[in-house]
């Protein structure tokens, strides 16, 4: 099959109603293919990413217990509603982690580069759908031909994925993976007490007064509502020299050495002036303005 009728079966493949609303896509008759060792450290990723998660999940906890400086949960915290802040601290979903995250990677000369952790993200169907497609084509995949489709089955068996009118335009996704009938506008759901998956930001907790009234700590819920841990701040905090010790007892050696190659070095942008003597790790500037004045 040549390259245009590879195309022509990709677009024929596509679902009625697209996998996006209001969104079209340029196709590529064939699946990107990696250099080896690209492959091997993205195989070995989601373990980094999930011991790098437990960690954050246990210095914002140690932080509001007084057991880590107490500045990590005032940053993470700002800014949000005070009756958030108590439900994402309530015991039930201590440990609590969301279970599905995905690294944005940009892929560069020297290996992986990564933006942020999304366990929110969008796409799941999508990948999904060209998983299946492409291997249908005779391309070789990660995952298999069905990997995140089974995954996805097995993480959320029965329930419902909710969504708010920020995420609408991912419907047609979620339709396609899990049929229209487990898809439900946040607004509707009178029972918080059956199996959910949320696709809806935190700052929903305002708008919506069911959450607000009728959620519980300890509902199947996943993600959780832990907006503490959406934060891209933790990439900021992994490279903070007074953290260094934490992040290496938490990590292991291993890993944090792993994730050091991987998360760019990267800083806090808040207003406390350095003394005179002083300048900010990584840049040699003695303050933001300037950083500012940088080419």
């Amino acid at each position: 099959m040549d390259a245009v009728d590879r195309i022509r079966h990709l677009r024929a493949a596509l679902p009625p109603h697209g996998l996006h609303a209001g969104t079209t896509f340029r196709l590529t008759p064939h699946a990107f293919s990696l250099p080896p060792a690209a492959l091997r450290q993205l195989e070995g990723l989601g373990r980094r990413l999930l011991q790098f998660q437990k960690a954050c999940d246990l210095l914002y906890r140690q932080s509001v217990r007084g057991r880590a400086p107490a500045w990590i949960a005032e940053w993470l915290d700002a800014g949000k509603p005070a009756d958030l802040i108590a439900f994402a601290r309530a015991r039930p979903l201590a440990g609590a982690l969301p279970r599905v995250i995905r690294p944005d990677l940009i892929l560069t000369d020297h290996g992986w580069a990564l933006a942020e952790i999304d366990s929110i993200p969008g796409g799941i169907g999508l990948t999904a759908w060209l998983q299946e497609t492409y291997f249908a084509l005779g391309d070789e995949v990660i995952g298999g031909p069905t990997g995140i489709r089974d995954a996805f089955h097995r993480l959320l068996p029965a329930g419902s994925v909710v969504l708010a009118e920020e995420s609408e335009p991912y419907r047609p996704e979620w339709e396609w993976l899990l049929g229209p009938d487990r898809i439900v506008r946040i607004e509707t759901v009178a029972d918080w007490s059956a199996p959910a998956y949320r696709f809806f930001e935190s700052f929903e907790w305002e708008a919506v007064p069911s959450l607000r009234h009728k959620i519980d700590p300890a509902h199947p819920l996943t993600p959780p509502l832990k907006p503490q841990l959406e934060e891209k701040l933790w990439l900021a905090l992994f490279w903070m020299p007074a953290l260094r010790d934490v992040w290496r007892r938490e990590l292991g050696d291993r890993y944090f050495r792993d994730l050091r190659q991987i998360i760019p070095q990267s800083w806090v942008v808040e207003p406390t002036p350095l003394p005179p003597t002083a300048v900010l790790p990584g840049l040699d500037a003695p303050s933001w303005q300037d950083v500012g004045r940088f080419s």
